[in-house]
């Protein structure tokens, strides 16, 4: 999942506790505008499109996309990783 050339990367990792979870998360965030690429079973790398804001309300931004996700199913459990 390489940004366009001359881009800033903005890839965050996400870690899932339960990895029956991943494909479905890995479909809401596309559908909020977000490309995920999995690294494991239970970890994804997350980029935004566009890539242009700035870091930390990319953070915030994916944690509330997150948050919401997870009011959808109780029983999972993403969370952000520091940096990339």
């Amino acid at each position: 999942m390489d940004p366009p050339p001359g881009t800033p990367t903005a890839a965050m990792r996400v870690h899932i506790n339960d990895e029956t979870y991943l494909d479905e998360l890995i479909a809401f965030l596309a559908r909020v505008g977000y490309r995920s690429e999995k690294l494991g079973a239970k970890e994804i790398l997350v980029a935004p499109m566009p890539t242009s804001r700035r870091l930390e309300v990319l953070r915030l931004d994916l944690d509330l996309h997150l948050r919401a996700w997870e009011v959808a199913h109780p029983d999972a459990c993403a969370t952000q990783s520091p940096g990339a």
